[in-house]
């Protein structure tokens, strides 16, 4: 219609494969005389920024794990480092990819060494039951540790205090796959409401019967 613009939602279960190991990102043909093809496999990570929170399939929702930023823990004693990482040479901050290669085998070591550790207890988390929640927090509490020693500064202390932050994170994520989605719960509570021969209410002075008001 004219006037009316229509705005397609991303769907993310197109992204979902790259969960996978070895996913393919892209499948090409081979310049030869039969059906040779050649893959590209996805080596790297997605990162989703964006203000509101995924919503899709379970499948998707379980492979995110889902860092709510807000600046509830915004102060004035933290201007001043923030001031001083905004003022860091790009040539000083662009150094982690490279320090870490260059420690790839002791990085791998240290993080399947922490995995068993960090998944036996995100299993043992009440009220999380997902294996694949549980697999990703895990994922990501054993590369903090594995990196714990490009970074003297982080004290077990630290690490203790990520892996109860994951905690809270692994408990949200499983309660929003479980729950019902919110438009579909407020659809059923309408349908029902309109369906009802009899609403009942219950407060302070106990229970009352209500004819719901039609309009004709």
């Amino acid at each position: 219609a004219m006037g009316r613009t229509l705005t397609e939602q991303y769907s993310w279960d197109e992204i979902k494969p790259l969960f996978d190991h070895n996913a393919k990102l892209r499948v090409t043909g081979v310049k030869s005389g039969n059906s040779d093809t050649e893959a590209l496999i996805f080596r790297g990570a997605v990162c989703i920024s964006q203000n509101t929170m995924v919503d899709g399939s379970e499948a998707i929702l379980t492979r995110i794990v889902y860092l709510h930023m807000t600046l509830d823990h915004h102060s004035p004693d933290l201007k001043p480092l923030a001031d001083r990482l905004k003022a860091i040479p790009v040539e000083q901050l662009a150094g982690y990819l490279r320090a870490v290669l260059c420690q790839e085998n002791a990085w791998l070591q240290r993080y399947f060494e922490a995995f068993p550790h960090y998944e036996q207890r995100f299993m043992t988390q009440s009220g999380v039951s997902h294996s694949r929640i549980v697999l990703c927090h895990a994922q990501v509490m054993a590369a903090a540790k594995a990196t714990q020693s490009l970074f003297p500064a982080w004290t077990d202390r630290d690490l203790e205090s990520l892996a109860r932050h994951l905690e809270a994170r692994a408990l949200d994520r499983q309660q929003s796959c479980t729950a019902e989605n919110k438009t579909a719960a407020q659809f059923w509570q309408i349908y029902h409401y309109l369906n009802e021969q009899t609403v009942t209410v219950t407060d302070s002075d106990g229970e009352t019967h209500h004819e719901p008001t039609r309009r004709s």
